[in-house]
């Protein structure tokens, strides 16, 4: 490595340098204007508005970084202490249209995007040392460190994708595997390009260097009021959403690109085969897409690149790489097809075993959905079903209306929850229809992906003793945002505010409660029978970001009509009776543990042989699961006489999904017993 701790190379100093002060900064003003009107148009308009201080200033210094470097292979530690020295002056600098923080972070940025450009070009004539007991080290807050430090870092990373790549599709249980030279060859060439690239899409991005990292600040002005407050310009209102459901035919899912400059699924249509597939939510990201014979790294293209490629006509099939929100990757084959939205898109289940019940699947809260599964619930109570388990794991939210509509599948009527928007009493979310369509066993299957209109959906199932609730604490969001453009501030109603501005702010503008007056906000919504956490879902909270909103208490009386309190004790017990003896969930338990030991730090070697060895163990560490032996999914006549090979295949992947998952295996159980205790 020493060739590369040399690389204060003469050439690359002189074209720093130079470039350093060629960046124009014509944009200064435009960009003072606009944080400016997004502060005021929050402190106007934003449900609960943060005080403008000192405190505010430090919230956008740590997104502003963590957007740029969220994990330290730009910036060195001197680097950072450089902007470190305007945390509490970014604010005060706006106002008084200051640019001197812009233009220091702008130099920089751009100084290490050519550092690392060109270190990256050092590495494709270097031979990397797979022999070498060398290890990577993780740690759970980035760490700025020194210039040789950074380089050694991003060896090593390079070296870690290799070796990942490298055993992702060979049988790394084999005794004894000799490195192929050839392989890691290639895959380091591929590696470097791809790394490359990804550095050259910002220094090329749409309006230059300047306009990245100018968004990049807008952004973390505007989440600074909370995690849910978003700036976005028209361009990337226009350019980085798709709607991939106006195509002819479709996978069924539109797209944008995240803070990271990742492609990540925005919404999914549907009744599509995104939909279907039960295996992609919202805030998945897609790394790369496999079709007619080649492969494309999304990190790598332009926006319109992506939304070309995925539209072409040609490509009717497509391998897709996703990567979850809790960092797990997975491969899924996808098949377009023409889209029918007035079909109904919602399929329910039967699970069989001691009682048929019935089981819906529910990824979005879209529009329509509440008539959907009504629809579904049609078809189950021609099934004699004895109990109904509608699982919300996963599901981000969606229509707010919706969710109320839901409700009013479940119970007869009165309040469903209240919803507050600023400067405006408080109002009753109310069941306006009487009846129900649906009045049995009632389980909800939530974690700790579960947010907002499928918190609110649970919380007022809960509340009025209509459901039993199974599984983890939920996200815990309890606010809803519209967008607006930056400049509403000028106008004195919101509404007045049409095609004025072409910068938009997605803004906070109200929070929802339970019937009660409590709020799930920062809290989730608990379960009634928790079930053991699954390691593979790394818990997320609404209260892990700085920014959140605290939760407040509504004193606004309601009626509602809460039915006799659910027997929830005893279905603890006689849970935890099983779980105790579940040989999945002890082992579960176990490499959860293991895990959690690691939660801080932790290291992984890039030695050819010891990295084998650790993916080995972690192997080892992960679980198989088998076929539970609590339910079969029944086969049915409208199910079976499903059309088309894709759709068949879709089917037979959900079926068997749900029956090797334990989760649903134990809230299988559960609804068994409370079945059995309202019949005594």
């Amino acid at each position: 490595m020493l060739f590369l701790k040399q690389l204060p190379n003469k050439y690359l100093t002189f074209i720093l340098f130079y470039l350093s002060f060629t960046v124009t900064y014509s944009q200064n003003m435009g960009f003072c204007d606009r944080a400016a009107l997004i502060v005021k148009t929050a402190e106007k308009y934003h449900y609960n508005p943060r005080a403008v201080d000192d405190k505010f200033s430090e919230l956008v210094f740590s997104n502003f970084i963590n957007i740029l470097d969220p994990y330290g292979f730009y910036f060195t530690h001197s680097e950072y202490e450089q902007l470190e020295q305007y945390k509490y002056s970014i604010v005060e600098d706006i106002i008084q249209h200051k640019s001197g923080f812009l233009q220091k972070s702008t130099q920089l940025y751009l100084n290490k995007l050519l550092f690392v450009d060109s270190l990256i070009t050092s590495f494709e004539n270097h031979e990397f040392d797979f022999n070498q007991n060398d290890i990577i080290t993780f740690t759970k807050t980035t760490q700025f460190v020194s210039r040789n430090q950074l380089i050694d870092r991003w060896e090593k990373s390079i070296k870690l994708h290799i070796l990942t790549s490298y055993f992702s599709d060979i049988d790394s249980g084999a005794e004894n595997q000799a490195i192929s030279s050839e392989k890691i060859l290639a895959l380091k060439n591929t590696i470097l390009i791809n790394e490359n690239c990804r550095s050259k899409s910002k220094i090329n991005y749409s309006g230059g260097i300047e306009e990245y990292v100018v968004e990049a600040l807008l952004k973390a002005i505007a989440s600074a009021f909370d995690p849910h407050t978003n700036y976005f310009s028209q361009t990337a209102q226009s350019e980085f959403i798709t709607q991939l459901s106006k195509e002819k035919f479709s996978f069924g899912f539109d797209i944008n690109r995240n803070d990271f400059g990742e492609i990540e699924i925005l919404q999914i249509i549907p009744g599509s085969p995104t939909w279907n597939s039960n295996l992609m939510n919202e805030g998945d990201v897609i790394m790369s897409v496999k079709a007619l014979g080649k492969e494309k790294d999304f990190n790598c293209i332009s926006t319109d690149e992506v939304m070309f490629f995925l539209a072409n006509d040609e490509v009717k099939e497509a391998d897709f790489l996703i990567r979850k929100k809790n960092g797990k990757q997975f491969s899924l084959t996808l098949v377009k097809e023409k889209l029918d939205i007035e079909e109904n898109v919602i399929r329910s289940f039967v699970l069989e075993g001691e009682k048929n019940i019935g089981y819906i699947y529910l990824p979005v809260f879209y529009s329509q959905i509440a008539n959907d599964v009504a629809k579904e619930l049609v078809k189950l109570r021609k099934e004699n079903i004895s109990g109904l388990i509608i699982d919300l794991r996963n599901n981000g939210g969606g229509s707010m209306m919706e969710a109320i509509l839901l409700s009013g599948i479940f119970v007869d009527y009165g309040a469903v929850g209240i919803i507050q928007t600023r400067n405006e009493p408080p109002t009753s979310l109310k069941d306006a229809m009487k009846g129900t369509i649906y009045d049995g066993p009632l389980i909800i299957m939530i974690n700790s992906y579960s947010a907002s209109a499928s918190e609110l959906f649970t919380a007022s199932m809960q509340d009025l003793n209509r459901a039993v609730i199974v599984g983890n604490t939920s996200f815990g969001k309890a606010t809803m945002q519209q967008i607006i453009p930056i400049d509403a501030c000028n106008y004195p109603v919101l509404e007045q505010y049409r095609d004025s501005s072409k910068d938009f702010v997605k803004l906070t503008i109200g929070e929802f409660y339970r019937v009660t007056g409590e709020s799930h906000q920062k809290k989730g919504v608990i379960p009634d029978v928790e079930l053991p956490y699954n390691f593979d879902n790394y818990e997320v909270s609404e209260r892990s970001f700085a920014s959140a909103l605290n939760p407040t208490f509504n004193e606004k009386k309601v009626y509602y009509y809460p039915q006799s309190p659910q027997p929830v004790s005893e279905l603890k017990t006689l849970s935890e009776a099983r779980i105790k003896k579940d040989s999945v969930f002890i082992d579960l338990e176990n490499k959860r543990k293991k895990i959690s030991e690691e939660e801080n730090k932790f290291s992984v070697p890039v030695n050819f042989n010891s990295f084998m060895k650790f993916i080995q163990s972690k192997e080892k560490t992960g679980i198989t699961y088998k076929k539970q032996s609590a339910f079969s999914v029944k086969k049915r006549n409208d199910i079976e006489a499903v059309t088309g090979t894709s759709n068949k295949d879709i089917i037979v992947n959900a079926v068997d999904q749900m029956e090797r998952d334990y989760y649903l295996g134990e809230a299988y159980h559960i609804i068994n017993d409370l079945v059995n205790i309202k019949n005594r």
